[in-house]
């Protein structure tokens, strides 16, 4: 699918927040796909779906999230303090190779694009014939100048900018963010992402770093289940489901 290039930045920038939520499964009404019910919930009932509808209700203790967890497109890393680490694979949008070029959105940029020193990385594409400054980031740890793998934290960039509506919000998020290059392949890390809410098998997400209401809209006070296998499974209000496997 072609996009102009100011086009992709800007995706790419939005994917970094909503890869998370946009990928999960959905629950439709197709024959092999049919949504979990509880005995009170029967085809002829006429009532509104409730997060109860979807599952068997639990008592679960205080704490059972907190860890590490493995998604199909996300990671996260629930924490005592209340707060939630978000991890995301995107080298489907940037990638660097052996010889250092880059690879952004299906397209090669050559060295010359990539400025390197062993401690910082600064990344510029072309939009509409002008350059762009895409990450500027600092190498975190001692300086290696012979490759591009570890991890970084960031100082600046197109991608830092779209997540941020102002000024103020900038400074908060950038603390926040880190990525790591293993590999060539990049991934990018939102710690405290949001904050989170555990009471029996409901957990409600609140304070969004990236955008106030985007864990709100997507999941609000979501319900899960504990699985046989260690992991759980995490329901909205609509019946929209991701697995999370609990991580090595």
């Amino acid at each position: 699918m072609k996009r102009t290039t100011t086009a992709m930045i800007v995706l790419a920038a939005a994917l970094l927040t909503l890869t998370s939520c946009g990928n999960r499964e959905k629950n439709t009404s197709s024959p092999d796909r049919k949504r979990p019910t509880t005995e009170a919930v029967t085809e002829a009932s006429t009532e509104p779906a409730t997060k109860a509808d979807y599952h068997e209700r639990h008592d679960y203790e205080s704490g059972v999230l907190v860890g590490s967890w493995k998604g199909d497109f996300t990671d996260l890393d629930f924490c005592e303090d209340g707060t939630v680490s978000l991890h995301n694979d995107i080298s489907d949008i940037i990638m660097f190779t052996s010889e250092k070029t880059l690879l952004f959105n299906g397209e090669e940029y050559p060295q010359e694009n990539v400025r390197y020193d062993g401690s910082s990385l600064v990344v510029n594409v072309s939009a509409n014939g002008e350059p762009v400054e895409l990450l500027n980031a600092s190498r975190i740890g001692e300086a290696a100048p012979d490759k591009l793998d570890g991890e970084y934290s960031f100082n600046s960039g197109y991608l830092v900018e779209s997540l941020a509506d102002s000024d103020e919000q900038k400074e908060k998020i950038l603390p926040s963010l880190t990525m790591t290059i293993r590999n060539g392949h990049c991934f990018l890390t939102i710690n405290s992402f949001c904050k989170y809410t555990q009471t029996a098998d409901e957990v409600e997400f609140t304070d969004c770093t990236v955008d106030p209401s985007l864990m709100e809209a997507e999941f609000g006070k979501s319900t899960f289940v504990l699985e046989e296998d260690g992991g759980f499974t995490l329901y909205d209000a609509d019946g929209n489901t991701e697995k999370f496997v609990k991580a090595d």
